[in-house]
């Protein structure tokens, strides 16, 4: 790995026409002519206690009422690009804590007026199998703002300084700083999608990890995104504990843009988890 072609790489990622149907491969390609692509990983132990959380948002007045409801789409229904799939791959997406969760799916809603509300459902799932994460966030301290975008940037920080030779460190630095900029903004942006999942789906097919974390775009960077593959999602490796579903009213607006207020919380009586049910 060496500056110069991790330059030529993001150059290419740079210029991709998202309306090249070959855009995605072309992505792919161009994070592949970079020799030995850097990967920073992190584990995610079961003895921590580490809990993620999932929201859907619905705008009638109802309750999902199977787990599957609320865990990552079907396949066949995911018609579209992604932070971390393409069209017809699933991956879950989850957020280190509640707010996050929430804030990622209420940004969709700005156009809404005084009066309007929406509903939230959200799963806590709490891991009960080793995670693997890929982190894709900035080797620049002063752009970490959560404690645990913190925490993890720590060890990516020890990650870059145990490379020995300075010329691949500072390509590291270069290819990290690129792409955590493309994790942290473009929400909802195709191109930035192309870019970010051609990454995701090559590093997981080169290493052991099953998940990439990332800071939140529409959170203002102060929680962190996980985006787990689907094929780790089960009763083994992760269980739901809890279910919340939340109304949330717009009373006022600041700047033109609605300022949301949750003004009811209604909890799962109970999960069985052997019928795939949610009883409320």
């Amino acid at each position: 790995m060496n500056i110069k072609d991790v330059i030529n790489a993001i150059e290419k990622l740079e210029s991709l026409n998202p309306k090249d149907k070959f855009s995605y491969k072309k992505a792919v390609l161009a994070y592949q002519s970079i020799k030995k692509l850097p990967i920073c990983a992190i584990p995610i132990l079961p003895k921590n206690n580490v809990f993620v959380f999932r929201s859907r948002i619905h705008e009638k007045n109802g309750f999902f009422e199977k787990i599957s409801d609320i865990c990552h789409q079907e396949k066949v229904n995911v018609s579209s690009f992604g932070r971390c799939n393409i069209p017809g791959q699933s991956s879950f997406y989850c957020s280190e804590n509640r707010e996050t969760s929430f804030v990622e799916l209420l940004s969709d809603f700005t156009d809404k007026n005084i009066g309007n509300k929406v509903y939230v459902t959200t799963g806590r799932w709490h891991l009960t199998r080793n995670l693997s994460a890929i982190v894709a966030i900035s080797p620049d301290k002063e752009k970490r703002i959560s404690k645990l975008h913190q925490l993890y940037g720590q060890q990516m920080d020890e990650f870059i300084e145990n490379i020995a030779d300075s010329d691949i460190r500072e390509a590291t630095i270069v290819f990290y700083r690129f792409l955590s900029e493309k994790f942290r903004t473009g929400q909802k942006d195709f191109k930035t999608y192309i870019i970010t999942v051609g990454y995701y789906n090559l590093i997981l097919s080169k290493c052991k990890s099953n998940s990439v974390c990332y800071p939140s775009v529409p959170f203002g960077e102060q929680g962190l995104n996980f985006a787990i593959e689907s094929e780790f999602i089960n009763q083994e490796n992760i269980e739901l504990v809890n279910v919340m579903r939340s109304k949330i009213s717009i009373n006022s607006k600041e700047n033109g843009l609605p300022l949301f207020v949750e003004t009811e919380q209604i909890l799962t009586q109970k999960i069985d988890k052997a019928q795939n049910k949610i009883l409320w």
